[in-house]
């Protein structure tokens, strides 16, 4: 009879090759992939439908942006207006304001994207 054991509690094999198969049951369905399968899903982008962004390069100041055409993720940056100044750095957006009067000349915020 087979004994259950801890994942922890098996030997190590020999490499996974790309030819080697496995198979996952979802929904009361089972699925045949192989090692060369999943190792192209994980050198691709994660699409949005899957919880990623489906995007792969962005340049400084780049943002995603909802859109609800698709349910989909699009780049965009800010522009600027009258009196408005954006500075897009390398994981930074500046936006500086002059003029308008008031107590206040100039509005700096700077604004660090993770």
């Amino acid at each position: 009879m087979a004994v259950d054991k801890k994942i922890s509690e098996l030997a190590s094999g020999a490499p996974a090759q790309a030819g080697d198969e496995t198979v996952i049951a979802r929904s009361g369905a089972n699925y045949k992939l192989t090692v060369a399968n999943i190792v192209g899903y994980l050198g691709s982008p994660i699409t949005v439908a899957n919880g990623g962004t489906g995007q792969t390069t962005y340049t400084n100041g780049q943002l995603l942006i909802g859109n609800t055409t698709g349910n989909t993720l699009a780049k965009a940056t800010l522009t600027a207006g009258t009196g408005i100044t954006i500075t897009n750095g390398a994981g930074s957006i500046t936006i500086a304001a002059s003029g308008g009067g008031g107590a206040q000349d100039y509005i700096v915020q700077s604004y660090g994207i993770v």
